[in-house]
This record gives structure tokens, C-alpha cells and sequence, in this order.
């Protein structure tokens, strides 16, 4: 089991450190090729939004910025925020065409506002190290859940709890579908780095870090992940329908919903006197606690068939079906 959890782990550091890593690389090209490719992608049609604003940041962190006018870069780069792209064309050619000797930052030192960016990579590592052992650790309580030879009794559940228990999981998983409707739309995926860099506004430190972290692992690709995104809301969606590994969906659901919590929203902060709420995703983190401790697959679900199939890897569904399970004890209250 041991071996498992390791390489396991070992793929949870490449996942979310390896990939990080490759962004650095960015700042050793020349500050005039990333603001050509900023403008290239401004020009597109339709306007790549997401590679504009990638390519606008990283000119400013470029350690070679001789011959592009910082100045005009860093207004172009809030015009992009504030959703006026169009504006921010002529002010990245101007950015190419001359450069004002005052304006240009001459040192490979970042200015203090990116210096505070950059600090990411200080405490957003520990936060990801605390993901990684979170993960593991929910992967060991899966394992031991179900591979208890002799399971203990569990309370015998009335026939109308457990109709409410699979009506909940069914519903639930319309609301991950309806979620997973909206991030396949086309404005997602061209803004998908714009709901980060939101939540990054206005938050303290630690937080700021942590989000800022998540904004460099995004921005290595952000198509891809927000395909990502779209395709594991998908799947938690078709299995909490359907109740199809259930273990595996609920975890995968507890993981996805922290980090949507935490990075674009901001563990629902900033808190300030107009703040009403600490964020909707906490609360889909204890609902996936709920289903995974009540093994709410088995109940109208598919798990109570291929728990059978599965045999040792049962655990990725809804546990062993068996004489003490759920199902069983369903039929005694029946």
C-alpha cells in the first residue's frame, strides 16, 4: 500500500510543482518578443484575451527589458483588465515602436507591485505541499474505509432515508451539471485566467500568495486547464448521477471544490464590512463528506452492481457489497 501512496504522491508533486516550474523559462526571453507575441494575440480574431494578458505580465517580469516601454505595457495590461482590449493595441505598438529611456526598467529587479507577485513561489509551495498530503491522506481513508475484512455493523437506515440520501446525490450531481454547462461556454475558456487574477484582488498575503501560485500554473496553458476544468465537473456530474465509483468522484469533488474556494474565490474574502458569506464552494465540500461517509452509491446507484465486479479495487466505488453493507441492511429495514 505503502508503494502505492508513494508513487502516487510523486505524481501529485510533478502535477502541481513540475508544471509551475516550466513558467519561470518566460522570463528569460527578451521583454520585445513576449510584447510582439502580446500584440499578435491581441490582433487575433477573435481576441486571444487569456495569451494576452499571459504575454503582457510576463514582458514585465522579463529580465531583458531593454527596448519595450514599460509604461505603455503596464497600461495596456490594465486595459485588458478592464475589458477594452481594443484600446490596449495601440499602446503595445507604441510600447514597440519607442522607448522612453525614463520609463524603462533597467534593472532585472522587478518593480514592487510584481515583486509581491512573485512571491508565490515562497509560501504557494507550501500550500501545494499541504494539498499534496491532504490528497494522500484522503487516498489512505479510502483504502482502510473499505478493506476492512470484517466490517463493523452501521446503523440501519429507514427505506425513506435512504431514497433521501440517493435523491440528494442525484440532485446534487444536476447542479455539477448545470456548473459544467457554464464552463464549456466560450467566454470561459477566454477568461479563465481573469476569474483567478479577480479573486487575487484585495486579499492578504497568504491568501494573495496561494492564488498567485495557481495564476503561474494556470497561465503555463490556460486552454488546457480550463478544458481540464470542464471535463472533471463533467465527469463528477455524470457520476453523482448515475452513482459510478462514488469513492472516487466524492474525493476528486472534495479536491476540486477546496481549490475552487481558495483561488477563484478567495476563500470567499475579502472580508470586509459588506462581506455576507465565506464562499459556495465550502459548502460542496461538505456535501461530497456527506455522500462519501453514507456510501451514497449504493443506494439507486451503480455501485451497488459493480462494487461486485470490482472485487479488491471495490474501494473505488462505494466499498464491497456484501452482508454487512448498506445494501444489505436496506433490504433488512425493507
Amino acid at each position: 500500500m505503502w508503494r502505492n501512496i508513494s508513487l502516487f504522491t510523486l505524481l501529485s508533486l510533478v502535477l502541481a510543482f513540475g508544471v509551475a516550474w516550466a513558467h519561470k523559462d518566460e522570463a528569460a526571453l527578451p521583454a520585445s518578443q513576449l510584447a510582439q507575441q502580446a500584440l499578435t494575440a491581441l490582433k487575433s480574431n477573435p481576441p486571444d484575451l487569456n495569451t494576452a494578458t499571459d504575454k503582457l505580465k510576463d514582458t514585465l517580469d522579463s529580465q531583458k527589458p531593454s527596448g519595450v516601454n514599460l509604461e505603455l505595457i503596464r497600461l495596456a495590461q490594465q486595459a485588458v483588465k478592464a475589458g477594452v482590449s481594443e484600446a490596449a493595441i495601440p499602446l503595445v505598438s507604441k510600447a514597440l515602436a519607442s522607448v522612453a529611456p525614463a520609463l524603462v526598467q533597467t534593472s532585472a529587479t522587478p518593480t514592487p507591485a510584481l515583486a509581491d507577485e512573485s512571491k508565490a513561489w515562497g509560501p504557494g509551495w507550501l500550500w501545494a505541499l499541504g494539498m499534496v498530503v491532504v490528497t494522500g491522506g484522503l487516498y489512505v481513508l479510502a483504502r482502510r474505509t473499505v478493506s476492512i475484512n470484517n466490517p463493523p455493523s452501521i446503523p440501519k437506515f429507514a427505506p425513506w432515508q435512504l431514497s433521501g440520501i440517493a435523491g440528494l446525490r442525484i440532485v446534487f450531481g444536476l447542479v455539477w451539471a448545470v456548473d459544467a454547462w457554464f464552463k464549456w461556454q466560450p467566454t470561459f475558456f477566454e477568461q479563465f485566467v481573469s476569474y483567478l487574477m479577480g479573486a487575487h484582488q484585495g486579499q492578504p498575503p497568504l491568501v494573495s500568495n496561494w492564488i498567485g501560485f495557481w495564476v503561474n500554473v494556470v497561465k503555463v496553458d490556460p486552454h488546457v486547464f480550463a478544458h481540464l476544468v470542464a471535463l472533471g465537473e463533467t465527469a463528477l456530474a455524470v457520476g453523482l448521477i448515475f452513482g459510478l465509483f462514488s469513492n472516487v468522484v466524492n474525493l476528486a469533488g472534495i479536491l476540486l471544490s477546496l481549490v475552487i474556494w481558495s483561488t477563484a474565490e478567495g476563500l470567499g474574502g475579502p472580508y470586509t464590512a459588506g462581506s455576507v458569506d465565506i464562499g459556495s464552494a465550502i459548502i460542496y465540500v461538505l456535501v461530497f463528506v456527506g455522500l462519501y461517509f453514507s456510501r451514497a452509491g449504493l443506494y439507486l446507484g451503480m455501485d451497488s452492481i459493480i462494487g461486485r465486479w470490482l472485487g479488491r479495487y471495490s474501494w473505488l466505488a462505494s466499498g464491497a457489497v456484501g452482508s454487512k453493507s448498506v445494501v444489505g441492511t436496506r433490504r433488512e429495514a425493507v
